[in-house]
C-alpha cells in the first residue's frame, strides 16, 4: 500500500471545505448581532459577502468548476485562482451600485456554459486562454456581486467576505478534481461538464 502524499494544495483545499461547511455556525454565532435593512454594520456586511457565493447556484457552479479546471495546471495553480479572484475583484467594483438586469443574468448564463464546455475538452485545455477565460469569468460574476450589495452596507467588508468565500469554492473544486482523479474515470469529467452545460442552458433558458 502506497503512503499518502503530503500536497500543501489539497491540505489547503481541504481546510478550505471545512471552513465551507461551518459558514452557517460562523453566520450565527454572533448571538443578538442584528439591524434593520440598510444598518448593517461591518460584521453583517462580511457574513453577507461570505455567504453569498454559496448561496447563489450560479457562482457555486463557477467557482467549484474554476478549482476542477485549475487542478488542470499544476505550474500555474498559485496564478490562475490569483487572477480569477482579482478579475472577480474588479468586477465587483465595477458593479457597485449599478443594476445588471436580464443582460446580466444571461452573461452569468453564459459562464456556465463556458465552463461546462472547458470541463469536458479538459485534456485540450491550454493555460493561458484558460487564464483570459477565468478573468472574464471571474469579472462577470464579481460585477453581479457589486451590483446586488445591499444598499448602506459597508462595501470593502462585503467585497473581503465573497472573495473569500469564492476562494473557498475554488478550493473545493481544486479538491474534488483530485479526489476523482484518483479514479481515472474517464466519465467523471463528462459527467461534470454535461451537468455544468444543463445548468448554464437551464439559467439561460430562464434569463431570456
Amino acid at each position: 500500500m502506497n503512503p499518502l502524499k503530503f500536497s500543501p494544495s489539497r491540505s489547503f483545499a481541504a481546510a478550505s471545505a471545512g471552513v465551507l461547511g461551518l459558514l452557517p455556525a460562523i453566520a450565527s454565532a454572533h448571538p443578538g448581532h442584528y439591524h434593520p435593512p440598510g444598518e448593517e454594520d461591518e460584521f453583517d456586511a462580511f457574513t453577507a459577502g461570505l455567504l453569498h457565493p454559496a448561496t447563489g447556484m450560479d457562482h457555486l457552479l463557477l467557482a467549484v468548476a474554476a478549482g476542477w479546471l485549475i487542478f488542470s495546471f499544476p505550474k500555474a495553480k498559485a496564478a490562475l485562482p490569483s487572477a480569477f479572484l482579482a478579475a472577480l475583484a474588479i468586477g465587483a467594483w465595477t458593479g457597485r451600485g449599478l443594476q445588471g438586469g436580464a443582460f446580466l443574468e444571461i452573461a452569468l448564463s453564459c459562464t456556465l456554459l463556458a465552463a461546462g464546455a472547458a470541463v469536458l475538452i479538459g485534456r485540450y485545455l491550454k493555460a493561458a486562454p484558460l487564464a483570459v477565460a477565468l478573468c472574464l469569468a471571474g469579472a462577470v460574476h464579481g460585477f453581479a456581486h457589486g451590483a446586488e450589495a445591499a444598499a448602506g452596507a459597508p462595501f470593502l467588508p462585503y467585497a473581503t467576505g465573497f472573495i473569500l468565500g469564492t476562494g473557498m469554492l475554488v478550493a473545493v473544486g481544486v479538491l474534488l478534481h483530485a479526489a476523482t482523479s484518483r479514479l481515472r474515470q474517464p466519465l467523471v469529467p463528462r459527467i461534470a461538464g454535461a451537468a455544468l452545460l444543463a445548468a448554464g442552458t437551464a439559467s439561460l433558458i430562464h434569463a431570456i
